[in-house]
């Protein structure tokens, strides 16, 4: 019975373990890669949380984006910068080491 409840708490704290930060420094490489890929080189990414079962590695990246808006004045064009703020998660797959958007990317 002992052996048996031994063998039942290992496998719990196995299972429960958090992921290690080497896991999450690899996934954090593999997100900035997609991310810039994506959404530029200036694109910064942070670690977010895991799953409950540490298979899946959540990181928000954020970046800027730059655009211009016209607008006229008594006929004349007026051109305008727009810096847009936009963030979105990804998530790096443990097993199968493959990196995801999660939602749409949401911008304000």
């Amino acid at each position: 019975m002992k052996k048996l409840l031994l063998v039942a708490m290992l496998s719990l704290s196995a299972v429960a373990s958090p992921v290690s930060n080497s896991v999450i420094a690899k996934a954090k490489k593999a997100v900035e890669e997609t991310a810039k890929s994506y959404f530029g080189p200036k694109a910064y990414v942070y670690y977010s949380n895991s799953s409950a079962e540490d298979k899946e590695v959540f990181f928000n990246v954020l970046w800027t984006e730059e655009t211009t808006d016209v607008f006229y004045d008594e006929g004349e064009q007026i051109y305008v910068p727009v810096k847009t703020e936009c963030e979105q998660e990804m998530v790096y797959l443990v097993d199968t080491k493959k990196v995801l958007l999660t939602q749409n990317a949401y911008c304000y």
